[in-house]
């Protein structure tokens, strides 16, 4: 894959450039462009570290390779660590030669590369650049690149440069984990728009109308089908050309953001009952309402400018974590939801309509059920996977989580499609249970408002404050009065 990173004024000691799974035949190229440092410490340590670490994702206690950067006499002192080290070499034209020519000597003992330097307006910077490849199988593995800065120096100081990054595989630019994901998020496109069609099949045959809720179940297929498939154009074109086209790229985006959308507006449709779905809201349903779309929409654009950063930029790991907690924080405004129309239903399962408090309380257990697996499986495991399967399967993580997305669709279309005794169905017979809740939730908005008072004569007193149910009591005491 090809990156481009520029730091300016970065005061930071270690910088994430880049993590990537090499296979055989793999190899990384690292220019460094127009490096500056200040102030000009003589005994300041500057240059990169590759590091390999293990299918767990923890440190090998392999040293790796150290790039140091020497600016007093110009050179790029490379020293390597113990174990199985790639391949050093300076220039991608060199790695192509050995590789043309089958040269196996590994060059990374005390090898000085050079780094060239340049004075502009006054300033000098420096340039440099240099090929690791993996040319054994017991060189494989999951290496992350860092650019360290006065790591044995208490004294702060800020860098400026641009590095180039070319990450490549034998025939891909993915990581080696990431290379099935272009066929997978196709192949779920394709699952996902094949049963969006049965869904509206289903609909048009059965004999009980649909609801808005069922529609909006539909749009949701659909949209989770585009998604993917413009997912899969997307790693298309960076396994091709190492790089995500900017236009398929915009649109993925939109199409994603709409898609997350509709699925919380989707899923608060189904907790809050048919009598949401219909438009009769309650205060605490509009507010939960507005907060979870207003959530989702942060959370996706917080997910956009991940995706749009380099992992080393300084901005990468505050967004990321603000996506965590406002996707958090998404999830448990669906799931207070769920809890406020389970507690409205437990209230009404022993008065009138109790057959119907009952039964529409025990399919709301089940959807509860199914909403905490589908969050389970596709928020906590998505990072716990990661730590434990292999650099090589990275893309089976992927495959949960849609495989727990489509599944949970599935049951949640099962559990709320069209049915007789249905609350979604737009046809079914409404019952008392649900006229009581609308009575009751309509009470509860009217008592939280502020009675209106007014200051009206009374005969022979002084003006008091009352009620307007009061006022035209007195006024027509004072007419029969006279």
């Amino acid at each position: 894959m090809n990156q481009n990173h520029k730091d300016g004024n970065d005061a930071r000691k270690l910088i994430v450039l880049s993590t990537f799974g090499y296979n055989f035949g793999g190899y990384l190229e690292v220019n460094l462009i127009n490096f500056h440092r200040a102030p000009e410490n003589s005994t300041a340590l500057f240059g990169f570290s590759l590091e390999k670490t293990s299918d767990e994702g923890t440190d090998l206690g392999i040293n790796g390779i150290d790039f140091n950067l020497d600016i007093k006499n110009e050179k790029l002192r490379v020293r390597c660590g113990r174990g199985q080290i790639p391949h050093v070499y300076e220039t991608i034209g060199d790695f192509s030669i050995a590789a043309r020519f089958n040269l196996d000597t590994n060059p990374c003992t005390d090898l000085n590369l050079i780094a060239q330097s340049a004075v502009i307006d006054g300033q000098r910077y420096y340039n440099t650049s240099f090929v690791v490849a993996v040319k054994t199988t017991g060189e494989e593995g999951f290496y992350s690149l860092f650019f360290y800065s006065s790591r044995d120096v208490l004294v702060e100081t800020l860098v400026s440069f641009a590095v180039k990054i070319v990450e490549r595989n034998p025939t891909s630019y993915l990581s080696a984990g990431e290379m099935p994901l272009s066929g997978l998020y196709f192949m779920m496109s394709v699952l996902f728009l094949s049963t969006g069609m049965f869904w509206i099949f289903y609909l048009r045959r059965c004999p009980h109308p649909s609801s808005k809720v069922h529609l909006m179940m539909t749009a949701l297929m659909f949209l989770k089908a585009l998604s993917l498939t413009l997912h899969s154009i997307h790693y298309h074109y960076v396994d091709q050309f190492g790089a995500p086209l900017v236009t398929w790229a915009t649109l993925f985006y939109a199409v994603r953001l709409l898609n997350e959308v509709l699925l919380s507006v989707v899923l608060v449709l189904v907790a809050s009952g048919s009598t949401f779905a219909e438009g009769r809201l309650n205060l605490k349903q509009r507010a939960l309402f507005v907060a979870v779309v207003l959530l989702q929409v942060f959370a996706s654009a917080a997910h956009i400018v991940i995706a749009e950063r380099e992992q080393g930029a300084p901005e990468y790991r505050a967004w990321r974590n603000v996506f965590i907690v406002v996707d958090v924080l998404c999830c448990c405004c669906v799931l207070l939801v769920v809890a406020c129309s389970r507690a409205r239903l437990r209230r009404l399962r022993r008065g009138p309509g109790r057959d119907d408090a009952r039964r529409h309380l025990w399919q709301l257990r089940h959807f509860a059920v199914i909403l905490a697996c589908y969050f389970y499986a596709t928020r906590v495991m998505a990072y716990l996977l990661p730590m434990v399967v292999p650099y090589q399967y990275a893309w089976s993580n992927v495959a949960f989580v849609e495989v727990a997305t489509y599944v949970s669709f599935v049951l949640i279309g099962y559990k709320f499609r069209p049915e007789a005794q249905n609350p979604y169905s737009a046809g079914c017979d409404k019952s008392e249970v649900e006229k009581i809740i609308i009575e009751s939730d309509t009470a509860k908005d009217l008592h939280k408002l502020t009675w209106r008072t007014t200051k009206v004569p009374v005969h022979r007193q002084t003006l008091i404050e009352v009620t307007e149910e009061e006022k035209n009591m007195l006024l027509r005491n004072e007419s029969d009065l006279k």
